[in-house]
């Protein structure tokens, strides 16, 4: 399936869960996941979500556990999950989940740190981000804390 193949699943999850249709949007989410990959991270994510939403934290956290533990993981899912435990007041989580997505970040976005764009190249950004909230726990900076880049 493409990725607008999946787009489509996670929409159309989305619409179901707005309206209060949220065994319908499980359906779709669990067929987003049996795509594999990349895809199966963005769909764990949104599972994780509307489990948590819907007060069932134990099947959110298995979610979230076959996330963490499958590989290779990837970036961009795993800033999700921080940013929704930060909307979740559970900043020890997020922390967890913005190491994560650091360690997991593939060198051609590291590499964009040395670059023209830097300031605005995606693991800036999500250096940044870890770094706030890291700031908001009081916790010392760390290497990667060091490495962002502040916009001028």
């Amino acid at each position: 399936m493409t990725d607008n193949g999946l787009d489509s699943l996670l929409e159309r999850a989305h619409a179901h869960r707005v309206a209060g249709r949220s065994e319908q949007a499980i359906a779709l989410i669990e067929r987003a996941i049996a795509l594999g990959g990349e895809e199966r991270a963005y769909a764990r994510t949104s599972m994780a979500d509307l489990l948590f939403s819907l007060g069932r934290e134990q099947e959110a956290g298995e979610q979230l556990m076959l996330l963490r533990t499958e590989q290779p993981r990837w970036s961009a899912p795993c800033q999700l999950v921080a940013e929704l435990a930060q909307e979740r007041g559970d900043h020890a989580e997020a922390l967890d989940w913005y190491d994560l997505a650091v360690a997991s970040l593939p060198d051609d976005e590291l590499v964009e740190m040395d670059g023209l764009n830097a300031p605005y190249c995606y693991a800036n950004s999500l250096m940044t981000n870890r770094r706030t909230l890291r700031r908001t726990m009081g916790r010392p900076s760390d290497d990667w804390d060091n490495m962002t880049i502040e916009r001028s």
